[in-house]
């Protein structure tokens, strides 16, 4: 077995969770998102009576198995995050994924080479080709949020007749 295939379960894995390792400050902000869920939800069901009983039913068989973990309930919460963001960014969803990972990989490259070193023309002109390609993503990024709105502003978007 290769090195990268012992290291591979760790990095896709976490250690045990238990809420008694959970700080007071990590209260307050989990109180304040069940507060704006609690708010989101409200707001939901006005919109969408009929689908109430059938979350109250799912969220009842989720609670008969227990508190979830810490780990547990933050993968949780990062799917419906990732869900929630889907519906009212999806179109921008690829180009954020690329400019944080090309923003990382500009970050690498500072860390790798020290400020002199960045001077030679090869890591110089990949870090500039970098920051360019980030800028180039960033300008796309800005152009499909000018088209969604454009089209939200004309009555034609997802959010047309709805005020909020």
């Amino acid at each position: 077995m290769d090195d990268r295939a012992k290291l591979d379960p760790v990095y896709f894995s976490l250690p045990d969770s238990h809420w008694c390792d959970i700080g007071p400050e990590l209260y307050r902000s989990l109180a304040r998102v069940h507060m704006s869920i609690g708010l989101a939800l409200t707001e939901l069901e006005r919109l969408y009576p009929d689908e109430v009983s059938a979350a109250s039913a799912e969220a009842a068989a989720a609670a008969a198995l227990g508190t979830p973990s810490p780990a547990d309930l933050a993968f949780q919460m990062h799917e419906v995050a990732g869900a929630v963001l889907a519906h009212v960014a999806g179109e921008e969803q690829d180009l954020r994924q690329i400019i944080g990972t090309l923003r990382t990989s500009l970050a690498v490259c500072w860390d790798l080479y020290s400020a002199r070193e960045s001077e030679r023309i090869t890591v110089a002109e990949h870090m500039r080709h970098l920051r360019g390609r980030i800028e180039d993503f960033e300008r796309e990024l800005q152009a499909v949020r000018r088209a969604h709105e454009s089209r939200r502003d004309a009555g034609s978007g997802p959010a047309a007749g709805n005020s909020r």
